[in-house]
């Protein structure tokens, strides 16, 4: 979906969705960069995305 700003544009878009299934590890990826993204998305994207569907 993209970078904070993107994904919590297009969440707007996405009536009727619940629920979400990503996937993190891209092409052998060093497990330390791994996390650091699945942090950075619980940390920065999923809240934008929350709140543009409470809105």
């Amino acid at each position: 979906m993209g970078g904070t700003p993107s994904s919590a544009e297009r969440a707007g878009r996405l009536d009727g969705v619940d629920r979400f299934l990503g996937q993190s590890d891209i092409g052998g990826m060093p497990a330390q960069m791994v996390r650091a993204s699945i942090e950075r998305f619980g940390d920065l994207v999923a809240p934008a995305v929350h709140h543009v569907l409470a809105s």
